[in-house]
């Protein structure tokens, strides 16, 4: 398995960040969303829901070859 240092940043994070403000029905404000820290968080979560993904599929893979 790679190091997590190796991992390129997802666009399902940005993804569900976008879903969740049309289903929920509200926006985030440029501002607030566009904000360093902000933007540091939404890509940790993306990164750790990928982290999450792999790990999950890791073991299908090994038994599927």
């Amino acid at each position: 398995m790679a190091s997590p240092c190796a991992f390129s940043p997802s666009i399902a994070g940005e993804v569900v960040t976008v879903t969740i403000e049309l289903v929920g029905g509200y926006e985030i404000p440029d501002p607030e969303y566009n904000n360093p820290t902000i933007r540091a968080l939404s890509e940790m979560t993306g990164l750790i829901a990928a982290l999450d993904n792999d790990l999950h599929s890791f073991a299908k893979t090994v038994v599927m070859g």
